[in-house]
């Protein structure tokens, strides 16, 4: 199974590069690594307490900016909730009238300290880059 995302080294924040063969498996992808780089989502899933789920919509010009919308969507939506996330499923993207638009349902449990990893602050849209080929590729980092 190839890889949906990866952590790289940068000097101050999180960065990482999410990977999938289509544009919506990418954002899903990103939305993963980002829920990953904040807890254990592997001990949210399992822990047996209830589940939330929030949607959380995208629309702009570029894929770029779509992904930086839906990123900093999801992690505001949670973090006003008080909830971790642990997974996402999101819809084909839709382009017309030379937008981008993408919408997607995360889900979430409540906050608990021992799931926690790093205090997200934000989703830096410098540097943010989408790269196209057999594999598409996104390169985010998070602001700690």
């Amino acid at each position: 199974m190839p890889k949906m995302y990866m952590f790289t080294n940068h000097t101050a924040d999180i960065e990482f590069v999410a990977y999938g063969k289509a544009t919506a498996e990418l954002f899903k992808n990103s939305l993963l690594a980002m829920f990953e780089a904040i807890a254990d989502t592997k001990k949210l899933q399992g822990d047996g307490r209830p589940t939330r789920q929030f949607s959380v919509a995208a629309k702009s010009y570029t894929e770029v900016e779509a992904l930086w919308l839906l990123l900093q969507g999801a992690l505001s939506k949670a973090d006003a909730m008080g909830c971790f996330c642990y997974s996402a499923r999101v819809m084909p993207i839709k382009k017309e009238k030379g937008k981008c638009s993408v919408n997607a349902i995360c889900y979430a449990k409540k906050k608990t300290p021992e799931s926690a990893n790093f205090d997200v602050k934000g989703v830096s849209l410098f540097d943010m880059k989408i790269r196209k080929g057999k594999r598409l590729s996104a390169s985010v980092v998070l602001d700690v």
